[in-house]
């Protein structure tokens, strides 16, 4: 038989569960994400690090041809103007490494805060159930007393 504080305690326990669940959901969630950053972050470091490498490649061949004397005052002025470009490129690629890098940052916080939450949630949760278990020992401690007492007097009662 359930004592009343045992019926009173019930919902509020499934409410909290309820709540841990959500915040277990939240953490998936914050991790799902966290990785996307992640991938995107070297996502971004690759194309830098392939753009980087193919103006790398260009250069060394211009220079060859430099040292050869295959290039004339044209030749020279379009290769400025291609440093420049990639000059450009080359910041906008690393501006697009440290924005990824940013949201993986951010993304990291989100985690930790939502981890934060399950845990304070949990504990929560916890307090509830360990109060519910005392109430529920003590009933069920008290029904076994009064049990043996009913028994205890049965038993005088026949003597």
């Amino acid at each position: 038989m359930p004592s009343r504080d045992e019926t009173h305690l019930d919902p509020l326990l499934r409410v909290r569960e309820v709540r841990v669940d959500d915040r277990i959901r939240a953490v998936a969630s914050a991790l799902r994400t966290v990785e996307e950053a992640r991938a995107d972050r070297a996502s971004a470091e690759a194309v830098r690090a392939r753009a980087a490498a193919a103006a790398r490649a260009v250069r060394q061949a211009e220079r060859e041809v430099l040292e050869t004397g295959g290039l004339t005052a044209l030749d020279l002025a379009r290769a400025d103007a291609w440093e420049a470009r990639v000059r450009d490129e080359d910041r906008r690629l690393f501006d697009a490494v440290a924005r990824a890098a940013e949201a993986e940052g951010a993304a990291i916080d989100d985690e930790a805060r939502a981890r934060a939450a399950l845990a304070a949630t949990k504990a929560d949760a916890d307090v509830i159930a360990a109060a519910r278990a005392v109430i529920v020992d003590a009933a069920r401690r008290a029904a076994e007393a009064k049990a043996e007492e009913e028994a205890e007097e049965a038993w005088r009662r026949r003597g």
